[in-house]
């Protein structure tokens, strides 16, 4: 009976040492993500060819550069993304911010716009505008 004990006792001590290491791993994997976006340098973009090689244009276009920019927005709250759960689709395992916004261009105009329904709070929708005004402003 005691060695039953000491087996259930060792089997639980497993168990909680393995959930807390991927608790650290987890952390430390946001942590790289946000080193890796915060340094990422706007003015450059590289898109990976078909035949495997890297392509860098200095160039952008406006829409890439606010895409860049919002992805910047969503590591700052990447733990608000983190840990909620997409309103628009069931199937994704987190937020993201690309799920609340659109651009519409029409005439000549870029017009953007939250999508109905979103939940995003106040203080992100305003540095989303912040950056629509200052890329398309």
């Amino acid at each position: 009976m005691k060695f039953h004990f000491y087996r259930i006792l060792i089997i639980l001590t497993v168990i909680q040492l393995i959930n807390y290491s991927i608790k650290i791993l987890y952390e430390i994997g946001i942590e790289i993500k946000k080193s890796i976006l915060n340094n990422f340098d706007n003015k450059f973009v590289c898109r990976l060819i078909n035949n495997g090689n890297m392509e860098t244009k200095s160039k952008i276009s406006k829409e890439e550069e606010f895409k860049l920019i919002l992805k910047s927005i969503e590591n700052e709250y990447i733990d608000y993304f983190m840990n909620t759960k997409s309103l628009f689709y069931e199937i994704e395992d987190r937020n993201f911010l690309h799920n609340h916004w659109e651009l519409i261009f029409e005439d000549g105009k870029v017009i953007f716009s939250f999508r109905e329904g979103t939940d995003l709070p106040e203080n992100i929708k305003k540095e989303c505008i912040r950056a629509f005004n200052k890329v398309f402003g």
